[in-house]
């Protein structure tokens, strides 16, 4: 192979690698940033539905949100909380993909600890989830205390108050001179490209004193 062509390629293969530095710092960050993962549905199957109750755990004064799948289109289901101490009325039938929902709220005085999510159908043995009931965050107590009548105090009068309307302050002519720092990344990525036009300088050099 004559010596020429083999020196070209050199060339071009050199001339690769150098791209690929200059642009590695651009891309590197980008690509290592990681997509994060759904969160799963929580979900109990059970012998006639699946129930969507989320954690398990609610707080006095919040909603639960109950999803029950899986049903017969038109079942009729009933729902209780705490052994009847909380009835959810009015629950809609199954829709024709066998879904229905309801929601419990729980009231701010509700017992805290563990009680039965009871739901039922005429057909079939009761389903029971525990649900934990969580203790909720009291409301701030109010204060009666009047407030104290004290003489004003004339505020101080600082450097910066009494300076000349339109001058700047010595800080603030500091602070306008100093940039915004330089990416690590721009600075390797300018050192490769000088490294990188070095060599090729030098190879096209070989490569002409070749010729001759």
């Amino acid at each position: 192979m004559p010596r020429t062509l083999t020196s070209r390629r050199s060339l071009w293969a050199l001339l690769a690698l150098v791209m690929a530095l200059l642009v590695a710092p651009f891309v590197a960050p980008a690509a290592s940033a990681s997509t994060p993962a759904a969160a799963a549905v929580p979900m109990e199957t059970y012998e006639w539905a699946e129930v969507y109750f989320g954690t398990g755990e609610i707080t006095q004064g919040e909603t639960l949100q109950v999803t029950v799948s899986d049903l017969r289109t038109g079942r009729i289901i009933t729902a209780n909380l705490g052994d009847g101490a909380i009835v959810v009325p009015d629950i809609p039938a199954a829709d024709r993909y066998g879904d229905t929902g309801f929601a419990v709220t729980i009231p701010a005085d509700f017992p805290v600890g563990v009680h039965n999510l009871t739901i039922g159908t005429d057909e079939f043995a009761p389903i029971v989830i525990p649900i934990t009931v969580l203790a909720g965050t009291a409301p701030p107590a109010e204060t009666t205390e009047q407030p104290a009548t004290t003489e004003p105090t004339p505020p101080a009068t600082t450097e910066s108050e009494t300076a000349l309307p339109g001058s700047a302050s010595p800080d603030a002519a500091d602070e306008s001179r100093i940039g915004p720092p330089i990416p690590a990344s721009a600075v390797i990525g300018v050192l490769a490209g000088i490294v990188g036009l070095i060599v090729v300088t030098a190879i096209v050099r070989r490569v002409r004193n070749a010729r001759t």
